[in-house]
């Protein structure tokens, strides 16, 4: 534990350098692509529980541990990429941020007693080796699968990383215990992958090697057991069965972030209330903001549909467009209806009032009109002469 500054050292990341080149000689889009090498990553921004969230695409459809682990550490809030307009990161940059996420945020955290005991038993491999073993998550890691629980795999160092960034990896990939048969094979004689394989690989010799000789009582049932094996691989090719992804609804709690091993690919998955859902980490899909997650719903995805990161599908997207546009029609309709209403009333009022005022000068001039005629001007009374007899 006391040379672990120097073991992050010891990695060659060249992380100044490959700052500086990037940062003066940034990559606009939609050049990116064509630019992308094998050990870089574009850089997608989305939305994510009312937080914008910026996470990792791939430029292959390949089984990349590391872009699982990161990508649940950004929605997490735990890791963010940095300079902000940071349109593609190197191999290296996410290594570098991993191995920070160990040294200063790992430990400190609080793990069930599940992962404690599961830490207890691999501390031989823990926060000592881990820097070490950081490059080997840019490639597939051998995964022996156990068919009795989501959590069922074979420990192994390269698995203990993801108990060590405290991210939950399951897989579906359970059978069903109403197959009594097939369970009893697959779970109860042969538990994992590897010895389902070697059990048909067995059956394969004795089917070569015995033609027409008859075969033994345990022959027989090693053959048996081989064309059962043979048949749960065939029937479950992607590696989920009905019964697990059950198993997935009910185990992982709402609101959680998971990485789900299927098809020997190492996925983010989310914990909606309406489900599971896959993020989409395809580059070829990095500027399109209405395809975020694919939900999971079957066991081949055939009824599968991408969402965006309000967790719509596009059809709905539009219908919420189109209702806030009809509603907003709707609004200015009524508020042009109320406006000429207002108007009608203003110019009824107007005329109101100028029917008024002439009524009132009409009747001015009547009681004016009326006065005069009552009262006449008086004529002077001219006085009779006296007569003067002389």
């Amino acid at each position: 534990m006391e040379d672990i500054d120097s073991k992050l050292k010891a990695i060659d990341l060249n992380k100044d350098a490959s700052i500086e080149q990037e940062t003066t000689a940034p990559v606009t889009l939609p050049n990116i692509a064509s630019q992308c090498g094998e050990d870089e990553y574009l850089v997608k921004t989305i939305d994510f529980k009312g937080q914008t969230v910026r996470i990792i695409t791939q430029n292959e459809n390949g089984p990349c541990p590391l872009v699982a682990i990161c990508n649940v550490l950004f929605l997490r809030g735990d890791l963010d990429i940095q300079p902000p307009d940071r349109e593609i990161v190197k191999f290296e940059y996410l290594v570098d941020r991993l191995g920070d996420y160990l040294l200063n945020h790992a430990s400190q955290e609080e793990a069930s007693q599940r992962k404690l005991e599961k830490r207890r038993a691999t501390s031989e491999y823990d926060l000592d080796d881990a820097l070490s073993i950081l490059p080997r998550l840019k490639t597939g890691l051998d995964v022996n699968v156990k068919f009795d629980s989501i959590h069922g795999f074979e420990p192994t160092k390269e698995l203990a990383m993801f108990e060590l960034f405290n991210v939950d990896l399951v897989h579906g990939w359970i059978a069903d215990p109403q197959d009594i048969e097939t369970y009893d094979v697959v779970v109860n004689k042969y538990k994992s992958y590897n010895q389902i394989v070697e059990c048909i690989v067995q059956a394969d010799e004795i089917t070569s090697s015995v033609k027409q000789q008859t075969l033994s009582l345990e022959e027989e049932e090693k053959l048996h057991q081989g064309f059962i094996a043979t048949e749960f691989l065939h029937n479950t090719a992607t590696q989920l069965t009905y019964f697990g992804l059950e198993l997935l609804l009910e185990s992982i709690s709402i609101d959680s972030l998971f990485v789900l091993f299927r098809n020997n690919h190492f996925s983010t998955v989310y914990r909606h209330p309406n489900g599971l859902f896959m993020l989409v980490t395809d580059s070829g899909l990095v500027l399109e903001r209405s395809v975020i997650w694919e939900n999971i719903t079957d066991i081949d995805q055939g009824a599968s549909q991408f969402y965006n990161g309000n967790f719509k599908t596009r059809q709905e997207e539009d219908i919420s467009i189109k209702d806030a546009n009809t509603d907003l029609d709707y609004a200015i309709a009524i508020s042009i209806q109320d406006e000429e209403e207002r108007q009608q009333q203003r110019r009824q009022q107007q005329k109101h009032i100028v029917k008024q005022d002439k009524q009132e000068k009409r009747n001015s001039h009547i009681s004016s009109s009326t006065e005069s005629v009552s009262s006449p001007s008086k004529k002077p009374v001219k006085k009779s002469e006296k007569c003067i007899i002389s």
